[in-house]
């Protein structure tokens, strides 16, 4: 099976630390439970400052896996199936470097050259099943792949996808529908 991940609030946990500098910059004291949907930069006092964060050099390399994440992916890989990292850069001129490095330092025992696409325009890469966290990301998908939508309190209220609420459930999805997608 050709599984697409998404990297940021699917395998790398982006909200906390964007939202803890934003706090100690600002003093707002804002929580994920604040943040109810796919746009945080709506429910900040300083919209400009939150992007500014996000966009900083060495933010991305800093992030920390998500529960289950590292050994979820390593058992897809060593299961057999082609596991290809699907991700959206930021305006930050290293991101890109950063995400690939983020992965290397993760899977340097999976991969010797990790598989990344950088897009924003994710329907455009081909595979069985999309994980995603951002709803607009599976709206358009080809036909052949699924899109999944990965819980985060942010997505919470999106009803128009099948939803997978950690990395325990979506390897059981996968274990569930394999047989459906091998060729």
């Amino acid at each position: 099976m050709r599984i697409l991940l998404d990297m940021d609030g699917v395998i790398a946990d982006f909200m906390t630390p964007w939202l803890e500098q934003y706090n100690e910059l600002t003093g707002e004291g804002i929580k994920l439970s604040d943040i109810t949907g796919p746009k945080a930069e709506k429910f900040v006092g300083d919209p400009y400052l939150l992007k500014k964060i996000k966009d900083q050099c060495g933010f991305m390399r800093a992030l920390k896996p998500l529960p289950g994440a590292i050994d979820g992916v390593a058992k897809l890989h060593s299961d057999g199936h082609e596991v290809i990292f699907v991700s959206n850069m930021s305006n930050c001129p290293t991101s890109g470097m950063e995400k690939r490095d983020w992965l290397k330092y993760y899977f340097h025992r999976q991969w010797k050259f990790v598989p990344l696409i950088l897009t924003y325009h994710k329907y455009l890469v081909r595979g069985d099943v999309l994980l995603e966290d951002t709803p607009r990301n599976l709206e358009k998908l080809e036909h052949g792949t699924k899109g999944l939508l990965y819980h985060q309190k942010y997505n919470a209220q999106e009803t128009r996808f099948e939803r997978i609420y950690d990395w325990s459930h979506f390897l059981q999805w996968i274990d569930e529908n394999k047989d459906r997608y091998e060729t």
